[in-house]
């Protein structure tokens, strides 16, 4: 109901300017033909406008079978052809005279990722190409979603672990690790904003974010603490919702169901007008989840359909039972030529059941069920004021809330089965101010950035030094931030980044976050770039401040720091894309566990390490619809002594093989995760082994008519059916007692279809 009162509010602050977008060309003695193709052929199916000099369309059509589209009895004028297609960068061609005559025009798209146009915005706060980036970033696009079938974000960065990206996944969990820095020094946002909920230890969760109306994917590798702060030490990663590009409407629906009772329904709803536009999207899903030893009977003999069951295992439940919704949106609106007001709002819920636990610390015999409701808001009214064309201020406000409710069902203890647990929330209330101006020298642009933010934490549950006993108590701290980045053009060639950040934060004192980067352009698009940063990360409120049985936080525990410095060569082509990257990030007071005169637990700034890689990545665009594309990442830890530390996979890769053929509308991919074996960390008796985890999807346009298209697609998981991956002892055997093993659904099987509904102009 909110979401449909929001349509019809922001509908109507733009419907205002809708009769000229929808009027009629003019009627002339012109024509337009425009055929449009890649580096091999023709593109049917492709959508082609015809806008005007003043910026009002003229005519949309779709390709034809040979690539071709053509529009009539139009007005002498100076027109411009623009085409997009799912899977390939927008192309367009401007200062197309028409007269009394036909005109020819030919087009040339390039699939997304051999595009020399992609932009992206996290790595600067500012919208530049990909290809000129000193920070190594890697972009999933729309139609890379897709071809995973990703149902949230852990599976989809699940299959990034040879760019450099990390998941360690269990029982329900989901950790993203750049570049060897764990989860808790990587920044998540949707949008650009900080994304809520980590658990006690600081460890965010990926398989609580759903991925509907997410249009791209951008993950910064390298100290971003310079303009982000707080978490980035390791990296970035932003995920970016759709927004309305081209006048009028467009719907994207999506409903899908597979294995364990996987089904899910996702709705995208854009519109764009002559004053602004709006993004609405909302999704459902609910998902059985799966357990390693889901019948365990206490008889050998026992028949698994009646027999006596001992109390689930919570070293195999692989996932809970779950149920997620999300809504979300945002809106623009241009209030004059020079002042914009933009709106960003979400919604998302978790619901979970079979959640086994036993005990504070995974130790004890007593078995619960950890029945959690998860909810996640954020509202952002922003503002931007362009006074000249060179110069823009923006001021944004961050309404965030996380709220964790969770009940404790226990199964094997009859008296006092139920114990509901204070409610959990964490809030985020922020305001920028940022102003980008960009100057000229020698005829180049230099942007210059500054800005200013406070940002107020707090963390409200029971279990916190201070709390009185089964209560709730409130913790918090303030954070007030300066940060500058001046971006200059030295030469044609060579632009050189530098930028700093000051936090000051209630709690744990000031940082200084420096930055330097680098980027070269070689002849035919071959890049040289180098960076350098330092980074932090502010202990949590848990690690600080927690107490649970055998645990207690350590409140005088310092800010991990980091000190990074990656360089590298990228490529881009038509037909070829390939990037080598080196890197080596120094960490200092690293929080790990540690142990008290009590024979308590607690954390402890002990751990100083090293940790040293390479990313490689190469694609090939090939004939006949084969881009095949492997990346691969080398990532190793070691402490001042040179020893090991273990904890990531020394040698991991993903592989992809993909199909396209835009004539008959189909589309096939087999992908591949290889992982090596991580070493041991120190103390340790077992390792991860290595595994390899393969997965296949297909999908056909089964028509494309007008306005409409519908496409289904089917696709496997695991198709190797792997699973049961323990960590092993050095004879090779599974040690099951370990309380981190690698859950990975058995084979699971998904279908459904797509429909795309465009009625933009």
């Amino acid at each position: 109901m909110k979401i449909r009162a929001m349509a019809v509010v922001l509908a109507a602050l733009t419907l205002g300017t809708a009769p000229t977008l929808w009027a009629a060309p003019a009627d002339g003695s012109g024509s337009v033909t425009v055929t449009v193709k890649d580096n091999y052929g023709v593109l049917p199916g492709t959508v082609v406008r015809l806008v005007g000099k003043d910026g009002q369309a003229a005519g949309r059509a779709n390709a034809d079978a040979s690539g071709t589209a053509k529009f009539t009895s139009l007005a002498a004028g100076e027109y411009t052809v623009k085409a997009s297609l799912s899977g390939f960068a927008d192309a367009e061609k401007a200062g197309i005279t028409v007269g009394s005559s036909d005109v020819a025009v030919e087009l040339v798209m390039s699939l997304t990722r051999f595009s020399t146009n992609i932009t992206v915005t996290t790595a600067n706060r500012r919208e530049e190409l990909l290809m000129n980036t000193a920070e190594p970033t890697t972009v999933i696009d729309q139609v890379q979603i897709l071809d995973t079938g990703a149902r949230n974000a852990k599976d989809l960065l699940s299959e990034q672990q040879g760019s450099g990206v990390q998941v360690n996944v269990g029982g329900g969990q989901g950790y993203v690790s750049l570049n060897g820095v764990s989860n808790k020094g990587v920044l998540v946002m949707i949008d650009g904003r900080r994304y809520l909920g980590r658990d006690a230890n600081g460890n965010f969760n990926l398989e609580d974010l759903p991925i509907t109306g997410v249009e791209r994917v951008e993950v910064v590798k390298g100290a971003g603490s310079a303009i982000y702060g707080s978490d980035a030490m390791g990296g970035v990663i932003n995920f970016i919702t759709a927004k309305g590009k081209n006048n009028g409407f467009k719907n994207t629906l999506n409903v899908s169901g597979g294995t364990y009772k996987d089904y899910r329904g996702d709705d995208s709803l854009t519109y764009r007008a002559e004053k602004g536009g709006f993004a609405l999207n909302g999704g459902y899903r609910t998902y059985d989840g799966f357990d390693l030893e889901p019948v365990v009977c206490t008889l050998s003999t026992g028949d698994p359909a009646t027999c006596p069951r001992r109390p689930p295992n919570p070293q195999t439940i692989g996932q809970p039972e779950s149920q997620w919704q999300t809504f979300g949106g945002n809106a623009d609106y241009r209030l004059s030529d020079k002042l914009t007001f933009n709106f960003v709002g979400d919604y998302s819920n978790r619901d979970m059941d079979k959640y086994f636990f036993s005990g504070a610390t995974q130790l004890s015999t007593t078995v619960y069920n950890s029945q959690r409701k998860l909810q996640r808001y954020n509202l952002t009214p922003e503002l931007n004021f362009t006074p000249g064309k060179n110069t823009t201020v923006n001021l944004s406000y961050l309404y965030g809330r996380y709220n964790r409710d969770e009940t404790q069902l226990y199964t094997n203890r009859p008296s006092n089965p139920k114990v509901v647990v204070p409610r959990w929330t964490e809030s985020n209330d922020e305001v920028k101010a940022r102003l980008l101006q960009v100057w000229r020298m020698a005829g180049r642009e230099n942007p210059f950035q500054v800005g200013f933010e406070h940002r107020k934490e707090q963390l409200s549950r029971s279990g916190l030094k201070g709390c009185v006993t089964g209560q709730a108590c409130l913790k918090d701290r303030d954070l007030n931030v300066v940060w500058a980045q001046q971006e200059v053009a030295v030469t044609k060639d060579l632009k050189v980044t530098a930028g700093f950040r000051y936090d000051d934060s209630s709690d744990y004192g000031t940082q200084t976050s420096p930055k330097l980067a680098g980027v070269y352009s070689l002849p035919k698009n071959n890049r040289l770039r180098v960076s350098y940063g330092k980074g932090f990360r502010a202990p949590y409120f848990g690690e600080l401040l927690l107490v649970s049985p055998g645990f207690e936080g350590n409140p005088d525990l310092k800010p991990e720091k980091s000190e990074t410095i990656t360089g590298g060569w990228a490529y881009t082509g038509p037909k070829f894309e390939a990037s080598v990257d080196v890197y080596k990030a120094k960490i200092e007071n690293g929080v790990n566990f540690g142990s008290l005169p009590n024979g308590n637990f607690t954390y402890v700034n002990v751990t100083k390490f090293d940790s040293k890689g390479t990313n490689a990545a190469f694609a090939v665009n090939l004939p006949y619809g084969f881009s095949p594309s492997v990346s691969y990442t080398y990532t190793k830890r070691v402490d001042p002594n040179g020893v090991d530390i273990g904890g990531f996979a020394r040698h991991a890769a993903f592989v992809k093989l993909l199909w396209a053929n835009q004539r008959y509308g189909l589309r096939a991919n087999i992908r591949g995760n290889l992982s090596g074996k991580v070493p041991q960390t120190v103390g340790a008796t077992s390792y991860t082994p290595a595994y390899n985890l393969w997965s296949a999807q297909a999908s056909k346009k089964v028509t494309s008519k007008g306005k409409y298209a519908f496409t289904i697609y089917a696709q496997v998981n695991n198709m190797f059916d792997v699973k049961d991956i323990y960590n092993v002892n050095a004879q090779g055997q599974p040690v099951t007692t370990d309380v981190l093993p690698i859950w990975t659904a058995p084979r699971t099987y998904l279908a459904g279809i797509t429909i795309d509904m465009d009625w933009t102009r």
